[in-house]
């Protein structure tokens, strides 16, 4: 009897835990960073799935233009336009995968589709 009282517990907490990792629509929640961002970016960050092609503006708190290059291809963004000399923003194509994964930068600034 123990051992049966146990599986059902266990399959309880399984079913909570599950539960509780959907959104009221039935979908997982993803888990973004602390990077600012526009909500029509967060919307498109949480629905889409991770390999929509996707470009955002990426602006930046720190950095040289050289290191954002190096940032936005570690996370397999390509650049495609350039605001360096104005604005320390780029506009970077990639996934929205790459840009959920860029989200949890602490040298970006602020995020926009």
């Amino acid at each position: 009897m123990n051992r049966r009282l146990s599986l059902v517990a266990a399959l309880v907490f399984v079913c909570l835990g599950t539960a509780s990792a959907t959104s009221s629509a039935g979908k997982p929640l993803i888990r973004l960073g602390d990077a600012p961002m526009s909500p029509g970016l967060a919307a498109d960050l949480q629905k889409l799935p991770a390999v929509t092609p996707y470009g955002a503006f990426v602006h930046f708190s720190s950095g040289t233009p050289e290191q954002h290059r190096a940032l936005l291809d570690d996370h397999g963004l390509v650049v495609t336009a350039d605001f360096e000399s104005t604005a320390r923003a780029v506009f970077a194509v990639g996934t929205v995968g790459d840009i959920r994964n860029l989200t949890r930068e602490p040298s970006i600034q602020y995020l926009e589709e």
